[in-house]
């Protein structure tokens, strides 16, 4: 009998009010399975009780075999744990082979804390395929890593013969190495789809395509009922209202067989406004419901993406240098560099190569106004979001209202932004964005702009830096994410730096 993980019917919260997964059904075999969604949807959850890390109702979940081997590899890789220490030390042939596949020297481990982070997940990830379980879990395995650290553990990865669960943003890895997805919902929903990230996401959008559809015609055949039933109220009381004047009105000569007639069919009249009037309330409040049970994700306009306020010149930046060196190592020689007002360049390295200096060199090369250059880095320190906090307290009010348009529009709610005293990492990245590009900046510099977003976030990230038509300088191993958005690559490799004007074709 092949290996399976079985979930029926489960539902899990961290406290009694919301529920992080709801009533999800799953059935996973043997092949590589993607876990996608919003920041919040429950996708390290799910992992953590796959793994057995999280308690939950054993009737929800079947594990075939019963005494499966299973591991999960988290996000953090700050720990040299005793799982890899253990790895580390084994000499058999197993050992030495994943070590191959992962390109992976023992001696690394006594520079542990020098070790890049991408080193470190290689390290964690040798250590779990080691063990040999039949269920692996991934939770953001390529964060930080280059093209080719990413080459490499995709190579190892694909060997793997169990069930494997992975969450992640790089829809490039996920469309090589998953056979199917999971989408997770902020509601707690998750449904799996057959095929990899983008076969599952055609589907589900043709999906919200035709639930939107739906939702418009029941709102239509609501509209209708609604006037239907307000003018037959309008009848019955109309109804009503002459019934009760005829009774005032009648006078002392009237026939009482007429008046016995006319009061008869006047009665029967108001019972069968009457009776319209309890059908169509009852049609109607079944039109509300259907409406309110249609649910469809809020779409984002693109509009307020548009830069009104192009750079007046033509070029921007012009770097000459000899070299470019840091700590006594030379990154590049002989740099000779133009940035123009609509260039869309891809800065391109594997990790220590010096794509961050040459950043910035350029920066410190720029003459043009602070307000009109926005620098992205890898990452925001907390001082560097309380700066951002406080700039955006003291904005004007109009200015105020575009940038939460714009914050809206990359998938942040902003009355949750304005009201939170510590943003997330991701919320303070998208932040950041939103004031360039709400001051109609002329040169973006991003600087690994995708770290710490979720799927939905980056799709609408690419769609506004589309849209939005100033220069821009983008470092990104998302090599999906840079070809979307970029037209020639800077490419930085053993000290030298080369320029292809026509690498990337940017998707009119």
């Amino acid at each position: 009998m092949s290996s399976q993980v079985l979930l029926s019917h489960l539902s899990f919260s961290y406290t009694s009010a919301v529920d992080v997964l709801t009533n999800v059904s799953l059935s996973l075999s043997q092949g590589w399975f993607g876990v996608v969604g919003p920041n919040g949807s429950g996708k390290t959850t799910l992992l953590r009780i796959l793994s057995g890390d999280l308690a939950t109702d054993s009737s929800a979940i079947r594990r075939i075999p019963k005494q499966m081997i299973g591991h999960y590899c988290t996000q953090r890789v700050d720990d040299l744990t005793p799982v890899i220490r253990h790895f580390g030390k084994s000499r058999d042939g197993s050992a030495l082979r994943v070590m191959g596949l992962l390109a992976l020297e023992v001696r690394e481990l006594s520079r542990w804390g020098s070790l890049s982070p991408g080193e470190r997940k290689r390290w964690q990830i040798g250590a779990a395929l080691y063990e040999e379980p039949t269920l692996l879990l991934l939770d953001e395995p390529t964060n930080h890593l280059d093209r080719r650290a990413k080459g490499i553990l995709f190579d190892a990865l694909k060997r793997f013969q169990g069930i494997g669960v992975l969450v992640s943003h790089d829809r490039e890895f996920l469309d090589s190495l998953t056979r199917a997805t999971i989408k997770l919902d902020t509601g707690g929903n998750a449904k799996l789809y057959s095929g990899s990230y983008s076969m599952a996401r055609t589907q589900w959008l043709n999906e919200e395509k035709l639930t939107r559809q739906t939702r418009a015609k029941l709102q239509s055949e609501r509209r209708r009922l609604k006037r239907r039933l307000d003018a037959a109220r309008r009848e019955r009381e109309k109804a009503e209202s002459k019934m009760s004047t005829g009774r005032r009105m009648k006078g002392i000569r009237d026939s009482d067989a007429r008046s016995m007639a006319s009061k008869g069919r006047a009665a029967a009249g108001e019972k069968r406004l009457g009776h319209e009037v309890t059908l169509l309330r009852r049609k109607f409040g079944r039109a509300e419901e259907s409406v309110n049970q249609t649910r469809v994700e809020k779409q984002f306009g693109g509009s307020v993406f548009v830069l009104e306020d192009p750079a007046p010149m033509h070029d921007l930046i012009f770097l000459e240098l000899p070299q470019i060196s840091r700590g006594g190592n030379i990154l590049a020689r002989d740099v000779r560099l133009m940035v123009h007002r609509d260039s869309r360049i891809h800065l391109q390295g594997a990790n220590g190569t010096g794509k961050t200096s040459l950043i910035e060199e350029l920066i410190r090369k720029s003459k043009l106004p602070e307000d009109r250059v926005l620098y992205l880095p890898q990452d925001l320190s907390a001082e560097e979001s309380a700066r951002l906090m406080r700039e955006i307290e003291y904005l004007p009010g109009d200015s105020k209202g575009r940038l939460m348009q714009i914050v809206a529009a990359l998938g942040v709610p902003p009355e949750r932004l304005l009201a939170s005293e510590l943003w997330s990492p991701g919320e303070a990245r998208k932040l950041a964005l939103a004031m360039g590009l709400s001051r109609q900046a002329w040169l973006l510099l991003l600087d690994e702009p995708t770290n710490h977003l979720d799927l939905p976030s980056i799709e609408r990230l690419e769609k506004a830096l589309t849209q939005y038509t100033s220069a821009l300088l983008l470092v990104s191993h998302d090599e999906r994410f840079a070809a979307a958005l970029t037209r020639e690559a800077w490419t930085i490799e053993a000290g030298r730096l080369s320029l292809d004007t026509h690498t990337n074709q940017r998707d009119g």
